[in-house]
């Protein structure tokens, strides 16, 4: 739901600390990667094209993170049926103090500051741990030795909220998240009896539920947090 809206300096403000970025992920254990390799870097930027993000700043040059850029490495637990999984995602994050006109929506028609922050997020490494039944630990190891690639790309928007809310905003966000997963006849062999058309399924079911369940309280927490920091500035 919108919140107060003050000026555009204030959301710009309470974007840029980390502590507020974080709470996108407030459940999970967050921590910065000082020393990015090149191999990430060139990953960042490929999958930032893919998603439609917008390009790092010394991509062409040093290779070195900008002002507004960092790179870090988040533990989630994902539940599947009869496993535990441990993710460990290493993430490219990069903040857009502003928005180009045209990504302004609903609030374009309100008399608001425009241009407004936006978050980037893009998977650049993802590493799996099953926990479980030996039996499903190792179908599931043996399915990821097939894995393809995995490929996550989410927005975290400021918003004017438009109609009888124009002054207030609004946090949206969008999220991709897709894993391909390619099995040769020879690999098949090798799973005699497993239906691998459903465990697939199942994974994209828990996946895609995951998605929900874990960035809509943490939009909620970003937006609570947000209104306080609002609050504090009357």
């Amino acid at each position: 739901s919108p919140v107060p809206y003050t000026n555009r300096k204030d959301v710009q403000k309470f974007f840029v600390q980390e502590k507020y970025r974080n709470l996108l992920f407030f459940r999970n254990d967050v921590t910065t990667v000082t020393q990015p390799t090149n191999d990430m870097m060139r990953r960042w930027s490929s999958e930032l094209k893919l998603g439609g993000g917008v390009e790092l700043d010394n991509i062409d040059a040093s290779m070195k993170l900008g002002s507004n850029e960092s790179i870090i490495r988040i533990k989630t637990n994902l539940s599947m049926p009869g496993l535990k999984i441990l993710t460990i995602n290493t993430i490219g994050a990069k903040l857009l103090l502003e928005q180009s006109s045209g990504e302004e929506g609903d609030g374009a028609s309100c008399n608001l500051d425009t241009g407004l922050p936006e978050y980037q997020f893009t998977l650049l490494e993802s590493e799996l741990i099953p926990e479980g039944a030996p039996p499903l630990v190792w179908l599931f190891n043996k399915l990821m030795r097939f894995r393809d690639t995995t490929s996550s790309f989410t927005r975290v928007r400021a918003n004017n909220a438009g109609g009888v809310h124009c002054d207030k905003v609004k946090f949206t966000t969008e999220a991709r998240l897709e894993t391909r997963i390619q099995i040769p006849r020879k690999g098949l062999k090798a799973l005699p009896g497993v239906d691998v058309a459903k465990f697939e399924r199942q994974g994209s079911k828990s996946i895609q539920k995951l998605l929900e369940k874990e960035l809509e309280p943490a939009l909620n927490e970003f937006r609570d947090a947000y209104a306080r920091y609002v609050y504090t500035k009357r």
